[in-house]
């Protein structure tokens, strides 16, 4: 599956990544859409 993976800070990669083996109790979901705030991106310096 694709997946948007953190690797660090400022480092952020679209990706190829294996499909997770869920547990009892947990559920896989698929994300539709997403939104950042304008409070989330730090100010430039």
């Amino acid at each position: 599956m694709k997946a948007w993976v953190l690797h660090d800070i400022n480092d952020i990669r679209y990706e190829d990544t294996r499909i997770p083996t869920l547990k009892s109790g947990e559920v896989l979901v698929r994300v539709m859409a997403a939104g950042i705030c304008g409070s989330d991106i730090p100010p430039h310096i």
